[in-house]
């Protein structure tokens, strides 16, 4: 499953990331994949993204110095590391 996260700016749905793990694994429940990335969650393995209309996108790339751009208008979110910003 962490592989459907793979990728440079990947910040999926659990309804993404479920159709990409059934690509490998086609009987893998949408029930399975929420509890798997909460898991990976709490392991702090993966980020959980909430963003302002509620959902949630997970990220692969977990650290401080670690922040998001979301677009507005379509949700599409990146990663931005800011170099020379304190805290």
């Amino acid at each position: 499953m962490i592989d459907a996260l793979a990728g440079q700016h990947v910040h999926l749905s659990a309804e993404q990331v479920h159709a990409g793990a059934r690509r490998v694994v086609p009987e893998v429940s949408l029930a399975t994949v929420y509890n798997t990335l909460n898991e990976l969650v709490g392991m702090g393995e993966i980020s959980e993204i909430r963003l302002a209309d509620g959902t949630a996108r997970f990220d692969p790339k977990v650290g401080p110095d670690h922040h998001h751009l979301v677009c507005e208008r379509c949700g599409l979110t990146f990663d931005i590391e800011p170099r020379g910003v304190e805290a």
